[in-house]
């Protein structure tokens, strides 16, 4: 199997004043292709050091892959340097000197006589091509007698060097368009095709140990990664064909999605909100986000998506406690008694920009980000998500480390949110149930009266195990009643007398609402709620259910 190394040439990657993306994206292709890469190098523009990393990676790899320093200016060393390492001359490729010009010509600029630089070709190379920019790599298949003239060990075993610019898209497309192909047609033995399956809700370790009896797997094997927040396996196989290595893989990917479930929301180069976005488009929702904590967040990633207008149509960041007043009616009664970081607060978040926006599905996040503003009741990394749509209303709390940054919690919190939202938009009942949603679930107990001592005997009412047409009716009673959620419920029977009460919640707060043959209690008139039809509903239902 084939061994390679990636330099890294630039003074600011050393200084970090610039981040090295190259690096890790080459790593990544180099697995897929199943190249080894055990060495990484960074090295600052000198000629000097760049010839010694040069001839530790040559004794050590058979592919040399270089990023950096291809420009124009004088700091820019790579193609001299290498082509003084082997003693090789440059010379003018007038060809590709008149297509840089061209490029200047097209934006009405006149090219700087040191752009000359970047059409020379060490003798023995040839170019790899760059269609975005002035500065073209080079491939160079070291010839033998080069090799023993740099003193490299075992000469005979070839070497070759491939050269990018440092400029992350020029570079990506330089690869994707020659130096890929390249390689695959001159290092790789059959094809190797992989896939990644992406995990939310569970950790590395324990994904690692959950699916410990495939990581020993040949081919296709299996790998575990972590990600920010999420986690990911690699699934890979070799074969001769890339259908024949799917082949492979499918089996082991399928017992992977069976196994992980929910767990699994996507793969390759799926995200989130990708995904987030591909369920909304096929169910025809729209989703409107209410964001304190996290700035915009959740907005900005559900709309780095291409064609997200199709199901985003009003994103609000309500940073201030007058702002969610103000913009998305959340109650000032909220705000004094429980805070603008507290589960009341992100249900009326949520309910507000729902109504606001008129979308299917409203989502929210407030919290504390820090690294300042926690207390011992309310520490930094404390977040709150709420989630409504058509007659439910729920809301999560996280807690994470305070030891994450400010950006991390902003970036972890804007997932938690997606993630609510993609939960809900695979299963809306279940994830009603596992949320304890509001009517969907209301627990009750009956009291009977019969002599002295009184008798109780607890019940469930449960939508999802009452008759279909029933169902159906309740959901639609409490969409028209404008419930958001129902906090308590008893019945009680005195004799024959049935009476019974609810504590129910709406974007104004809570309310008792109590129903005795259908008549409303007397506090009941806070409230905006038309509670008649409902009540009517529910004491028939319920007189049935209780002997």
């Amino acid at each position: 199997m084939a061994t390679a190394e990636t330099l890294s040439i630039g003074t600011e990657l050393l200084l970090g004043d610039v981040l090295d993306t190259n690096a890790q994206f080459l790593a990544l292709e180099l697995a897929q292709l199943g190249i080894n890469c055990f060495f990484r190098t960074t090295v600052g523009d000198n000629k000097e050091r760049i010839h010694s990393i040069l001839r530790s990676a040559l004794n050590r790899a058979d592919i040399v892959i270089t990023t950096g320093g291809l420009g124009p200016t004088p700091d820019d060393l790579t193609t001299e340097s290498i082509a003084d390492f082997f003693g090789a001359k440059m010379v003018m490729d007038e060809a590709v000197l008149a297509n840089i010009q061209q490029l200047f010509a097209a934006r009405n600029f006149q090219m700087p006589k040191s752009n000359n630089k970047q059409a020379l070709l060490p003798v023995g190379a040839q170019w790899l091509p760059n269609r975005r920019g002035t500065a073209p790599g080079i491939i160079w298949k070291v010839s033998e007698a080069d090799l023993k003239k740099a003193d490299i060990v075992d000469p005979s075993r070839p070497r070759t060097i491939l050269t990018f610019p440092g400029v992350p898209s020029e570079m990506k497309s330089m690869w994707a368009e020659t130096a890929r192909p390249y390689l695959e047609a001159n290092f790789v033995e059959g094809t190797l095709w992989s896939c990644e399956l992406k995990h939310y809700g569970i950790g590395e370790s324990a994904l690692a140990e959950k699916y410990a009896h495939l990581l020993n797997n040949a081919n296709p094997s299996v790998a575990p990664y972590a990600g920010l927040g999420e986690c990911r396996l690699r699934v890979a196989a070799k074969a001769a064909t890339a259908d024949d290595a799917m082949r492979i893989a499918a089996p082991v990917i399928e017992e992977i999605k069976t196994n992980s479930g929910k767990l699994c929301y996507g793969t390759d180069k799926e995200t989130l909100e990708s995904v987030v976005g591909k369920y909304l488009a096929q169910r025809e929702l729209i989703l409107s986000t209410a964001e304190s904590c996290t700035g915009g967040y959740v907005s900005k990633r559900l709309t780095d998506v291409p064609g997200s207008s199709v199901y985003t149509s009003l994103n609000v960041v309500t940073y201030s406690n007058l702002a969610k007043q103000q913009v998305l009616q959340v109650p000032e009664s909220i705000l004094l008694e429980h805070g603008a970081v507290s589960a009341q607060c992100a249900k009326a978040m949520a309910v507000g920009v729902l109504k606001f926006s008129g979308a299917d599905i409203g989502i929210s996040v407030t919290g504390i980000a820090g690294p300042d503003g926690g207390t011992d009741e309310k520490p930094v990394g404390l977040v709150y998500f709420g989630l409504a749509a058509k007659g439910f209303v729920t809301s999560r709390e996280v807690r994470f480390s305070n030891k994450y940054s400010r950006e991390e919690v902003r970036y972890r919190s804007a997932s938690e949110a997606l993630n609510m939202v993609r939960l809900y938009l695979l299963d809306a009942d279940s994830f009603q149930n596992e949320y304890a949603g509001d009517i969907l679930k209301l627990n009750y107990f009956m009291k009977i009266t019969r002599g002295i001592v009184p008798q109780f005997k607890g019940c469930e009412l449960d939508v999802d195990k009452m008759p279909k047409d029933e169902a159906a009716t309740l959901r639609e009673l409490v969409e028209k009643s404008g419930i958001l959620s129902v906090r308590n419920g008893f019945v009680e029977r005195a004799g024959n007398l049935l009476s019974w009460k609810l504590t129910v919640e709406d974007a104004s707060g809570s309310h008792s609402v109590a129903s005795r043959a259908g008549e409303p209690a007397d506090d009941a008139d806070e409230s905006e709620l038309d509670m008649t039809e409902l009540l009517d509903f529910l004491t028939t239902y319920l007189e049935e259910k209780m002997p």
